[in-house]
């Protein structure tokens, strides 16, 4: 991931590695070699995870957290506490920048995300003009730090209605740092907006009015607007997710909307369609909507085994695992660092 930041940034900036619990001096000294800073976060900079309480989280589910030995917290809360920092960009070390994306250090708004594709974190809000509201997703975010957001998160864990809808958004009965910032926003009583804009030039334009998709001086918040306690959406471009479950509920999402039937109907019909044309006119959807401007700039691949390290064999691949392939070996090939993902495979 960070190879591929490093090749498409125009500027360079500095490249932060947040780690939690213990990580090896040689590979932390790695790390270093290739120009990133490896902080580790500190108590005092994030918040300890708390155990379900409202929501039942279901038996099969994991714990990604006990699973690796470590403390249970919300690690990327720390982001906020980067104030010798104007603006910082969180990605997850499960995404792939395919072209640049400088353009998002020049929001001026608080926060910005994509929304949520996957439908099993969907809040239904009647806030929008298809009468729901998509969560977001925190693999890419863009957020200006501040003392005062990191506090007031804190102090509104320690009330149980908070704990509460955090949980209820969360994955699977559980609050993670996605659904604690979307429960932040709506107790703060942020305003939701549409997609980002920024002109040919990557300045920074405005956002569009929630529920529209059309570029109107009329349905453009403006830059001077956007500030304060509104926060944008980014386009997926910035977080295609390109895992399985993400493409098909974003289809059945698609079928829901355009037959206007129960959820179960479209499940049926999204498996019965031809999968190609069925994702055409969804990718169309999105574009519609506004959510998607061109080909994705940024790649996510998000859950447990869908990771494209775990497919090491070609067979296996996707075309957007093929892309973190290529990237992977460009930085094997670049660096000085011993490649560590090393396959034999029987032909």
């Amino acid at each position: 991931m960070a190879y591929s930041v490093r090749k498409w940034e125009a500027a360079r900036r500095t490249f932060l590695v947040l780690t939690v619990g213990q990580v090896p001096e040689v590979l932390i000294a790695e790390l270093q070699a290739e120009g990133l800073e490896v902080r580790s976060v500190r108590n005092n900079e994030t918040l300890p995870m708390w155990q379900s309480t409202y929501i039942r989280k279901p038996k099969h589910v994991g714990d990604w957290f006990s699973d690796r030995g470590l403390k249970r917290s919300f690690a990327q809360l720390a982001a906020w506490t980067l104030t010798e920092f104007e603006r910082v960009v969180i990605l997850d070390g499960d995404t792939l920048m395919l072209r640049s994306c400088d353009e998002l250090f020049r929001l001026p708004t608080l926060l910005a995300a994509a929304p949520e594709m996957h439908r099993d974190q969907e809040d239904i809000g009647n806030l929008d003009r298809e009468g729901r509201t998509y969560l977001l997703n925190a693999g890419v975010m863009f957020l200006r730090p501040n003392l005062f957001t990191f506090m007031r998160t804190k102090a509104m864990v320690a009330t149980e209605h908070f704990r509460y809808l955090a949980e209820k958004i969360g994955v699977m009965g559980e609050a993670n740092f996605q659904s604690l910032t979307d429960t932040y926003l709506a107790a703060e009583n942020f305003w939701r907006v549409g997609s980002v804009l920024w002109d040919d030039q990557g300045r920074f334009e405005g956002c569009l009015i929630r529920g529209t998709s059309v570029r109107s001086a009329r349905n453009i918040i403006t830059a001077w607007k956007a500030t304060g306690k509104i926060h944008c959406l980014l386009p997926i471009d910035y977080n295609f997710c390109a895992d399985f479950p993400h493409v098909f509920f974003s289809s059945w999402d698609f079928l829901t909307h355009e037959k206007g039937r129960k959820n179960t109907s479209s499940v049926n019909e999204a498996n019965q369609r031809q999968r190609k044309s069925l994702m055409r006119e969804t990718v169309k959807w999105y574009r519609d909507m506004g959510w998607l401007r061109g080909t994705p700039k940024i790649v996510h691949f998000p859950g447990h085994l869908r990771k494209p390290w775990q497919r090491w064999l070609p067979l296996a691949r996707s075309p957007w695992d093929e892309l973190w392939w290529q990237a992977h070996d460009a930085m094997c090939a670049a660096q000085k660092a011993p490649c560590r993902l090393s396959c034999e495979v029987w032909v």
